[in-house]
């Protein structure tokens, strides 16, 4: 057997061996991941004659989960530094506690009227 077919078949199997240690090491290592909270919409008008709108949260599951809502300050493009004009919404309540099969209501409310398109 040349030794360059010989290089080949090892070199092949150190691979294969790296690469089952590898799926061996992420299947150990991965979280479980956990999805119980159902957000009524994904995308939300806000009127221009309203001063709030409500979004509708649901628990699906058999645990109870915390939920925190914040709105970040505007930024002028994706990862820009923040700027020091407030948000235009504000999220109540900031903390809301569902229970398995309830549902819950978060109100988005206007701060400024001239702010939103």
């Amino acid at each position: 057997m040349p030794a360059r077919h010989l290089y080949f078949i090892m070199t092949n199997t150190w691979n294969r061996l790296a690469l089952l240690i590898f799926a061996v090491l992420s299947l150990l290592v991965a979280g479980e991941l956990r999805a119980g909270v159902v957000v009524g919409g994904t995308r939300f008008i806000f009127p221009a004659d309203r001063e709030s709108i409500s979004i509708l949260l649901t628990n699906t599951s058999q645990e109870s989960w915390l939920i925190n809502s914040k709105i970040n300050r505007p930024t002028r493009w994706a990862g820009g530094e923040a700027s020091t004009v407030p948000a235009p919404l504000l999220a109540a309540p900031p903390l809301i506690l569902l229970k398995p099969g309830t549902t819950g209501t978060l109100r988005l409310l206007r701060t400024e009227s001239d702010i939103l398109p």
